[in-house]
């Protein structure tokens, strides 16, 4: 460790440590080879068929979904590293404290969005896909760096940042995978695709939704007791102003996508309930008539709730298939909204933007 005090900013000292020698300049060379040459030299040689036909606009997505995922899986779980094995970041919530796990973490998602911050730009501004990004995410994108920069330079608030970055990413840890999968043509109706779907939407509501709100009620008390100086309070102040923000999207994005396509889901599962009673009784009725009756064609066919229609569940003949089809209605219908989401149901190269934000943007078919 190299911890020299550099300069002061105000009265906030900031310190060098090695990650930002070693950690920082790994992230943007891994990110960057991986954009470049890694994912799309794998995907040809290892990768589904499927990914060869891909536009060229898509496979640029899926290979920022690749970049996004290795970021978030590693940030979630070094920060759930820090905060399991640092008993003191817990009592020092606004002061200054160094971990280096968490002060790890950081680095990574600033090498991360070294690349993911001018590509989500240039495909705004450049290539004018308002769809793939839009300017709500460039926002969300600024945001995080910003906050990531406070505690490397300021080494104050490590807990509520690890907290919230750990509680705002959870949730990408699902969706990455399901919308790559979508894109690359692959079956999420399995059982494996609807335990992803159910473990996507109850860590969105559970532990990004309520649990950031309750983050921000501890933030918010701790923060009227807090005493430093102009420099440290300009920091605290700043971070909280920015978890305050990025919750305030989280619940936009639960009222105009997520609530929807949940109640979609239920609704779904209670038609599709209904029409396997109707066909039992059917069926119990020609039984006991001691006379054959075919199979009820009156069973709704459903449409996935993130398909827009374009696929339809086949009648149902069976409790178990019954089942097995309404896992999927806990899966999130993500349709086009004003804020814009993926539409991992089509197979074109139409371009839409994330459900969740802090990724690069996806696409349907793409990313």
């Amino acid at each position: 460790m190299w911890p020299g005090r550099l300069l002061l900013v105000g009265d906030v000292p900031v310190e060098s440590r090695w990650p930002l020698y070693t950690v920082l300049p790994a992230s943007c060379c891994f990110f960057y080879c991986g954009y470049f040459f890694l994912w799309d030299r794998l995907a040809r040689s290892f990768g589904p068929k499927s990914y060869h036909g891909l536009p060229a606009l898509s496979k640029m997505c899926f290979r920022a979904n690749c970049n996004s995922m290795v970021h978030t899986s590693t940030v979630v779980i070094l920060l759930i590293v820090m905060l399991a094995s640092d008993s003191t970041v817990h009592t020092r919530r606004l002061q200054q404290h160094y971990n280096p796990v968490g002060f790890s973490a950081m680095c990574v998602t600033l090498g991360y969005f070294s690349l993911s911050v001018p590509w989500s730009a240039w495909m705004y501004f450049g290539k004018g896909e308002r769809q793939v990004v839009p300017l709500a995410l460039l926002v969300h994108h600024g945001l995080v760096v910003i906050s990531a920069l406070a505690y490397v330079i300021s080494l104050l608030c490590a807990f509520y940042g690890a907290i919230g970055f750990a509680c705002m990413e959870l949730s990408n840890v699902f969706f990455i995978p399901r919308t790559m999968a979508d894109l690359l043509g692959w079956n999420s109706d399995g059982p494996a695709g609807t335990l992803n779907g159910i473990c996507l939407v109850l860590s969105f509501i559970l532990v990004r939704v309520l649990g950031g709100t309750a983050i921000l009620i501890l933030f918010t008390v701790d923060l009227t007791s807090f005493t430093g100086g102009v420099g440290e309070w300009l920091v605290v102040a700043l971070s909280y102003l920015i978890f305050l923000a990025v919750l305030v999207l989280s619940y936009v994005w639960l009222y105009k996508q997520v609530l929807p396509g949940l109640r979609h889901g239920i609704q779904q599962l209670l038609v599709q309930r209904r029409a396997v009673r109707s066909q039992k009784r059917l069926e119990a009725q020609a039984s006991g008539n001691a006379m054959p009756v075919k199979s009820s064609t009156a069973v709704v066919a459903i449409a996935q709730p993130w398909s827009h229609g374009a696929n339809q569940i086949p009648p149902l003949t069976t409790p178990a298939e019954a089942g097995a089809a309404a896992g999927k209605c806990a899966i999130l219908r993500v349709g086009s909204t004003s804020s814009g989401s993926p539409s991992p149901g089509s197979r074109v190269g139409k371009a839409t933007a994330p459900l969740f934000p802090g990724k690069p943007a996806r696409v349907a078919a793409e990313p």
